[in-house]
């Protein structure tokens, strides 16, 4: 501290002088030193012991005080390694996440095909369905048609109303139901040929009576 002042002292006294203010202005302008800069440097040991024999509050103090420098050290460097660690952990979970998102990614893609092909396959059932709808309708038509024909084979008139005219005379014999289905195999020529026996025979008893009343009399 003694050695800045007096260095500062000396500089002070030079520019100070007449003779020498020419050759500072001829002189490029330096900065001046700073009394602090001087002090950058560590002390040494002998130099420490020096200081502790003329001042030794000041030579205590500058113990604590590089105790305190070494201490600020070591909570640095620890510092820094923390977040060194710290760094690697969040990277190491970046590349986690970044892979576990590429894999999202690609079941993401997969679910999407998936869905188009359920899609897909839902249009195709709406087909298939609709196709079964309509084949059922035209079976029922065909059956309501069959039916109706059956119906109005069993219930027609053939020559006038003949058939229903014979289902009375017939209705307690046991072919009756022989006798109808031949009605839908044969339906015109042989219910004729099969009317005339009935009109045959009540022309026979008509003959075979008629004399009877006649002898009554």
């Amino acid at each position: 501290m003694e050695k800045g002042e007096k260095a500062i002292q000396e500089e002070e006294n030079s520019s100070s002088k007449p003779g020498n203010a020419f050759h500072q202005s001829a002189l490029p302008t330096q900065p001046m030193e700073k009394p602090f800069e001087y002090r950058k440097r560590p002390l040494s040991h002998q130099e420490l012991e020096n200081i502790a024999r003329t001042d030794p509050k000041r030579a205590k103090r500058i113990i604590i005080n590089r105790k305190s420098a070494l201490r600020a050290k070591e909570k640095k460097k620890l510092y820094t390694c923390k977040l060194e660690q710290r760094f690697q952990k969040l990277k190491s979970q970046a590349a986690q996440a970044s892979l576990q998102f590429n894999l999202l990614q690609m079941e993401q893609k997969s679910l999407i095909n998936e869905n188009s092909m359920l899609k897909d396959h839902t249009k195709l059932s709406k087909q298939m369905i609709e196709l079964q709808e309509s084949k059922k309708d035209v079976i029922r038509k065909e059956i309501k048609f069959y039916q109706h024909f059956v119906h109005t084979q069993m219930c027609g008139t053939v020559g006038g109303n003949m058939v229903n005219n014979l289902i009375p005379v017939w209705a307690n014999n046991s072919s009756m139901v022989a006798t109808q289905g031949l009605t839908l195999l044969h339906p015109v020529g042989q219910l004729s040929n099969q009317t005339q026996l009935p009109s045959a025979q009540a022309t026979a008893t008509w003959t075979i009576e008629k004399p009877q009343q006649s002898l009554s009399y």
